[in-house]
């Protein structure tokens, strides 16, 4: 991973919104979790796997700072 290239966050906003995030926060509900605790372990935990695959820490910083993805507007209700 270490040609990094910059995803096209848009071409996967719609398995985000209507697949995955909808996943954890059944899960979260189903195992009378907070939602955002069980979305900030998944996303620890894919950090962790994408750093263990070359990804530096540098570069996942860089990721999330120029992530466009703002699904708080777009996500289905209840995960606003």
């Amino acid at each position: 991973m270490s040609n990094y290239i910059k995803p096209r966050a848009e071409d996967h906003e719609r398995f985000l919104c209507d697949e995955l995030l909808p996943l954890l926060d059944s899960y979260a509900k189903a195992s009378k979790t907070p939602t955002w605790e069980v979305e900030v372990v998944s996303f620890l935990t894919l950090a962790a796997v994408l750093n263990d695959q070359g990804l530096s820490a540098r570069t996942l910083v860089q990721c999330i700072d120029d992530s466009i993805v703002r699904t708080s507007h777009k996500a289905p209700e209840g995960l606003q």
